[in-house]
Order: structure tokens, then sequence, then C-alpha cells
């Protein structure tokens, strides 16, 4: 991880350009026919697969949660991968690798005078992962009270997450209330740890 300070404003910016660019794609040997559908990889190539995964989960978990909910559900498929799932796993280290320059930034958002926020964005998806459970992911954030009256501001991460929900939903509300009681959770979590 390459940790930056601005030596005018003090920000801190966090970035793993050079650890992702040396993550390798996956190469998988063409076995299926072109009217046959992915197949399932081999254990040479699922070796290779999980490998992948987690290279990717590293910077996912750190510095980089644009990527936190893809590897999720990559490592959900790690057992019945097929050629389709290590293209697309292909795609997602691309992405990364892409976006890798986008830093995530600490900075001072709150004067002495203005008061702080706590916030949090979250969101699910029902019976996305394969075996039909759903997938939850939530953003706890740090603004300062202007942002209060709707004027843009800038926030800063404090945590985040992207997993698969505990509980079976039968519905996609279920599934947003799940993922919503567990950001408030982690919402709680920080405010005890900052009073």
């Amino acid at each position: 991880v390459l940790v930056r300070q601005n030596a005018t404003t003090y920000e801190i910016s966090l970035t793993q350009v050079d650890y992702i660019q040396k993550v390798k794609p996956l190469t998988v040997k063409r076995k299926e026919k072109p009217n046959e559908g992915p197949r399932p990889l081999d254990p040479g190539e699922l070796r290779q697969y999980m490998g992948l995964i987690g290279a990717m989960q590293w910077p996912a978990a750190q510095s980089m949660p644009h990527g936190a909910a893809s590897i999720s559900l990559f490592q959900a498929k790690s057992k019945g991968a097929t050629t389709a799932d290590a293209t697309e796993a292909n795609k997602t280290l691309r992405f990364l690798k892409e976006n890798a320059v986008i830093p995530m930034k600490f900075s001072k958002i709150v004067d002495e005078d203005n008061d702080f926020r706590l916030g949090v964005y979250t969101d699910a998806s029902w019976a996305s992962r394969p075996d039909s459970s759903s997938q939850g992911g939530y953003y706890v954030f740090l603004f300062d009270q202007g942002g209060m009256d709707g004027q843009a501001r800038p926030l800063m991460c404090l945590d985040w997450g992207s997993r698969k929900l505990p509980r079976v939903c039968r519905s996609s509300l279920s599934a947003e209330s799940q993922a919503c009681a567990t950001a408030v959770d982690r919402l709680e979590w920080c405010v005890n740890i900052m009073v």
C-alpha cells in the first residue's frame, strides 16, 4: 500500500497501484467446442482462479471498496467455477487495474467550529449468489454538518463491506432490510469507537 500525505493540507491518500499491476490474469485452456457453453475449470485452473481471487481480495478489503462485491461473489463460486467465471474474474482484475490510481483519501473535512456526522449507504441483491442466497453491502462515512442541508460535501470512508447475508431472504425487501440492519450495526460500531 502506498501511503502519501500532502504537506500543505495534511490529506492522506492510499493506493495499491504497484501491487494490483503485478497481479497476473488467469490463463484458461480452451477445451469446449464453439457451440457448447462454459466448462468447469480443471484442478490447475481452479488453483489459478483461487489465487487470483485471493490476490484481488486483499486490495478490495484494504483500499478499493469498489471491488468488494465482485470479489465476494467470486469467492462464492470457488467450488463450481467455470470458464465463464474465469473470464469475469479477468474482467474484474482489468477493472481494478484501470481504477487503481483512484486513491482512498482521508482529509480534514471538519473544522473546529463544525460538528461532524456519520452516515451509511447500504444495498442488497436478492438471490444473486450461486446458492440463491443474497448479497448485502454497506459503506460507512464521515461528513461535516453542512451535508445535512443538502449541499454537496466530501465524504470520508470509515468502513465498508460486501458479503453473503446470513439468513435466507424470501424477497428483495427482506434482503434490503437485512443488509440495512447490518449497515446500522457497523455504523453504531463506528460511533462507539469515536466517542
